[in-house]
């Protein structure tokens, strides 16, 4: 990458921060965009169309040459394909049947997306590999129109994609239980069925008496999530298959973490904590869920304390429609070793199986799910949801956005040679359905007493 290309992209972070600086500003303070700030953020647009033409003739030019500088093969009269990178090192995002091929065009699309490489973007051109920009007019919001992504991006191609996804779900235990919702837009009302029609018996020439099926609505409102990340330049060009599947990686196990952390665990807090989303453990026991908060036995305040009777209440309290949609437990690894696993092997009757490869992960028939964002202190945990039995599908859902983007912004470590690397998806997690003082929901809480 040339000198030049380098400060005209540096030159255009600075616009786009400058840009988003102006509505974030007024975004902050609850009110549309002052006519002053108006006139400037459509300079500073001017200044960035008239730069991106610039950048754009810089690039063909280098990417022309870059063409030029590949050797010719004389049996087709074309510039040889460039050998693929080596792998350093065995896939983990990637797997399956063309998994090298898969992290390879991954690694293309990166390199030309993230470090503007132009023989990749060359590449990723001749074969099918989309480079689609994610970059929405922020201007359109003084019309009312939905929030967008401030410093744009590139929406990452099927393959890169697929991967992120895969171990997302892997990773993610409540983006893998919960209903999961697309969003066209970023504001979406679920309808929900509240109450439904009431049968009475009437004698004869009697009147039937009327009853209304009610609805009412579960919002989502698309909320961003990213992941930021630094790379050397240098190693851009040694490594493009491993650097694919390494940051396929990261960025699908910080999602999912923090997907994990904000259903389970959300306080409700505002900003980068958990963007005003109440999880279930939260809610479950703020006094208005209390008919599916059941109490441990007293001094039971332990995974090490809980027993068949604990486990035994909290079931006895779900609705049967959750049991016929299928129940899970949902418990952290130190809830199933001391609390499930204790109980079973208490239980007795092993079978020579069972005892080579250890138990199936489920209890009473009903399997024990795994999350780590679910408490993992062996200490007391008074006055806390400690386990989870229910179906959370039917209790809260998770809407998502457009797909997953990468960004890259060269001038925040220009001096170290290095990018920095952003993946943002949007969503949003709402816990609707947990019941009220008098009927439980279709999640349930054992609480450490």
């Amino acid at each position: 990458m040339s000198l030049r290309i380098q400060k005209l992209r540096q030159k255009r972070g600075g616009l786009v921060d400058d840009m988003a600086k102006i509505v974030e500003k007024a975004e902050g303070e609850l009110r549309p965009l002052a006519e002053p700030e108006i006139q400037e953020f459509d300079r500073l647009k001017g200044e960035l169309k008239a730069l991106d033409e610039t950048l754009k003739r810089a690039e063909e030019i280098e990417r022309e040459k870059a063409q030029e500088a590949r050797p010719i093969d004389p049996a087709t009269d074309r510039p040889k394909a460039a050998p693929p990178p080596r792998r350093y090192a065995s896939l983990r995002a990637f797997h399956g049947e063309g998994a090298e091929e898969r992290a390879y065009r991954s690694g293309q699309f990166l390199r030309a997306a993230i470090w503007r490489d132009a023989q990749a973007a060359a590449w990723c051109k001749e074969h099918g590999v989309p480079l689609v920009r994610d970059f929405e007019d922020r201007a359109t919001t003084r019309a009312g129109s939905e929030g967008v992504n401030t410093a744009g991006g590139y929406l990452v191609p099927d393959e890169f994609s697929n991967a992120i996804i895969d171990l997302r779900e892997q990773y993610g235990v409540f983006r893998g239980e919960c209903r999961l919702v697309p969003m066209g837009r970023d504001r979406l009302s679920i309808p929900r069925r509240s109450s439904g029609l009431t049968a009475y018996f009437i004698g004869e020439g009697t009147a039937i008496t009327p009853s209304d099926m009610t609805w009412d609505e579960v919002q989502l409102n698309a909320k961003k999530l990213a992941a930021y990340s630094l790379f050397s330049n240098e190693l851009a060009d040694d490594a493009v298959i491993n650097i694919a599947d390494w940051l396929a990686g990261e960025i699908a196990y910080a999602f999912a973490d923090k997907e994990d952390d904000t259903g389970f665990n959300g306080t409700g807090a505002g900003g980068t904590g958990y963007a005003g989303i109440r999880g279930i453990r939260t809610q479950i026991i703020d006094g208005t869920h209390t008919a599916g908060a059941k109490d441990a036995a007293s001094g039971h305040d332990t995974f090490g304390e809980y027993d068949a009777p604990d486990l035994a209440t909290v079931m006895g309290v779900l609705p049967q429609y959750a049991y016929v949609a299928g129940a899970s437990w949902y418990t952290s690894v130190a809830g199933w070793a001391a609390t499930f696993q204790r109980l079973l092997a208490a239980s007795g009757g092993a079978t020579m199986d069972e005892t080579a490869s250890g138990p199936r992960r489920a209890y009473l028939g009903y399997p024990v799910v795994i999350s780590q964002r679910m408490p993992t202190a062996v200490t007391d945990i008074s006055d806390t949801a400690a386990i989870l039995f229910g179906n959370l599908a039917l209790a809260a859902a998770m809407g998502e956005r457009k797909g997953i983007s990468i960004a890259q912004s060269e001038h925040i470590k220009f001096a170290e040679d290095q990018t920095a690397i952003r993946g943002i998806e949007r969503i949003d997690i709402n816990v609707h359905s947990l019941g009220d003082t008098s009927i439980a929901g279709p999640m349930v809480a054992l609480i450490a007493e």
